[in-house]
């Protein structure tokens, strides 16, 4: 080999362990297009064909964090191969998920409390993303651990057309079988309850802290109803007194999701409610903060 050559084929290694983490950045991101697609939402969730468009974004906003992932996964593959010498006196793949672990333990442990805060993770969904994340590493650490086994015998490793290609065959499995599981109907798509006019009328509360009435003349009476957003430079953090309400609903009654109820009390409730829960415990639900990860003000009967 050249020089250019050999500097190019050592950092093979470290280049398909970045190639594999790419792959399973997209195809986790994939699964959880289709994740909870049946599952109680307060708004509508993006249609799982959207994550096509999101695709090259993973790719580029991910080059970064596969980077530092490729180091970690090398760093992997050396105490893998460490504690195989060490301990069964060879190299084997199966010692590499065991520092692939402690790896892993590192980011979900760190970042626990800011996303047990943020995104209300429990402690058995962060054990999930500790499993997961050691099988990303472990995967990556043992393409990296194939590849310097392909140097040491001087050979060049030219897998990347396989970690892409399979990578779209996997995706695409993903992709088919996640819809043909809703279009068939053996997951079910959760639809809001169709309220209607009738169905909105009534008292809501929200756990004691405040009521919302609306009277079937189209009056709105709030006591203490939960508030707290911003309208211009006044802070409501609550509503108290006697307005109006009116609901919308979308043309054809099946689109539950574009259902909306709006409340005109003062300076309160600025945008309109909408529609959440089950026809057995419908919700009214208010949105507010960050468009990105917003608060929820829920009412319920």
């Amino acid at each position: 080999m050249t020089g250019t050559t050999a500097r190019r084929a050592s950092s093979a290694p470290f280049l398909l362990a970045m190639s594999v983490l790419l792959v399973e950045a997209v195809l986790a991101a994939e699964v959880l297009a289709f994740t909870g697609l049946d599952e109680e939402a307060y708004r509508r969730p993006d249609d799982p064909s959207f994550f096509l468009v999101q695709m090259p974004a993973i790719f580029c906003f991910g080059l970064p964090f596969a980077a530092v992932g490729a180091l970690v996964a090398l760093l992997v593959t050396v105490a893998g191969e460490w504690l195989g010498r060490r301990f069964t006196g060879r190299e084997v793949w199966w010692w590499l998920p065991v520092p692939a672990a402690v790896a892993a333990a590192v980011p979900v442990a760190a970042g626990y409390e800011m996303l047990r805060f943020a995104f209300g993770l429990t402690p058995g969904e962060a054990v999930a993303c500790w499993l997961l994340v050691t099988l990303g590493l472990s995967v990556a650490a043992l393409v990296a651990h194939l590849a310097g086994g392909q140097l040491s015998l001087g050979r060049r490793p030219k897998w990347q057309g396989r970690v892409y290609g399979g990578g779209a065959l996997v995706s695409a499995l993903i992709f088919a079988l996640g819809t043909a599981v809703y279009a068939t109907g053996l997951v079910g798509l959760y639809r809001p309850p169709h309220l209607g006019e009738a169905g909105v009328t009534g008292i809501w509360t929200s756990n004691g802290k405040g009521t919302l009435r609306l009277e079937k003349d189209g009056t709105a009476r709030a006591a203490g109803a939960p508030l707290d957003t911003w309208r211009g430079d006044t802070h409501h953090e609550g509503c108290v007194g006697e307005g109006t309400w009116r609901y919308e609903s979308a043309e054809d009654t099946e689109e539950t999701w574009d259902q909306k109820l709006h409340v005109s009390i003062g300076d309160c409730w600025y945008g309109p409610w909408r529609v959440s829960g089950t026809e057995a415990e419908p919700k009214l639900v208010y949105e507010v903060g960050d468009p990105d990860s917003p608060d929820w003000f829920v009412l319920t009967r």
